[in-house]
């Protein structure tokens, strides 16, 4: 299984607001920010990265 990042761990919080559920995509920001757009404001911006 492949570990959550920092940023599925914020759209996974995001998703459980909306859904009630856990996230069902790991890795797949994109496709997840999109469907959250669909039913919400726009999540935040993805986390700065460490250099």
């Amino acid at each position: 299984m492949t570990p959550m990042t920092d940023e599925d761990r914020a759209l996974d919080a995001l998703w459980r607001q909306h859904f009630g559920e856990p996230l069902p995509i790991l890795g797949a920001a994109a496709i997840v920010r999109q469907v959250l757009a669909a039913r919400a404001p726009a999540p935040p911006a993805e986390p700065a990265r460490a250099a």
